[in-house]
Formats: structure tokens, sequence, C-alpha cells
């Protein structure tokens, strides 16, 4: 058979890994730069910083589910459920019918905050265990 296993379709050029870590490197990045002030609003987004920090978990999450196993996904889901519930019942910040917004619930924002964090860990622990973060020091490429 004439030409190299690319070209007669044999093999894919395209890495999908390649494109999933780097959608995973994206969303650590956006978690990580909407921790720095929850209370800012984020101009890419066009929401608040809270609100992108919970939903670039929720997507980060989705993006590695298919890798845990059953136990793991409830143990994040009985970590993301309650959030969801809180942010919805008592809003950290309410958009009112001019346009504006009330100022921030600082109180529901600690409560968010300490919950979210534990999720974010979760999360990240899992990812971490199925090889889907930066490698340790202690593998064999290193960092």
């Amino acid at each position: 058979m004439e030409g190299d296993i690319f070209e007669r379709g044999d093999v894919s050029k395209f890495n999908p890994a390649m494109h999933k870590m780097n959608r995973i490197h994206l969303l650590c990045q956006t978690i990580n730069d909407s921790k720095l002030n929850l209370e800012a609003w984020n101009m890419e987004w066009n929401d608040f910083n809270f609100n992108v920090y919970f939903k670039s978990l929720v997507i980060l999450y989705q993006e590695v589910f298919s890798k845990f196993n059953e136990t793991e996904r409830e143990d994040c889901e009985k970590l993301r459920k309650p959030i969801e519930h809180f942010m919805n019942k008592y809003p950290i910040k309410e958009k009112l019918n001019n346009g504006k917004y009330t100022p921030i619930d600082k109180e529901r924002l600690r409560i968010f905050k300490k919950y979210i964090e534990d999720y974010e860990e979760k999360v990240k622990d899992y990812q971490d265990l199925h090889g889907l973060d930066t490698p340790n020091m202690e593998d064999d490429e290193g960092l």
C-alpha cells in the first residue's frame, strides 16, 4: 500500500487527548483567575466571578466525569448539588428590575466560598488521581 498511515486514513492526525488537556488547562486557569476577586464583574463571561468560579468548576467536572468511577461521581455530586441549591435559594447578589444589582451578601459569599472550595478540592483530587492534571515531581517526566 502506498503512502503513510496518515495519508491512507489508518490513523487520524487529530489528537483528542491533547485538546481535552487544553480545555482542562483553560478551565483551571479561569477558575484560578475568578478566585482572585469573587465579587468582581467578569467581562469575558458577562457575570460575577463567584458565578464564573462555580460554572467553570462544573464544566471542569463534566470534562473529566467520564474517567471517574461511580463512587467518585457520587462524591462530587454530593458537593455540587447543595451549592447549586444554595445559590438558587440564597443569591449572593440579585439583579433588580431596573437592571442594577443588590450589594454582595458577604455572609452568603462566605458560605459559598467554604463549600465551593471543598467541591473544587474533590474534583481536582479525582482529576489528578486519573492523570488529568500536571505530572508530579515523582513522575518520570517531572514538571
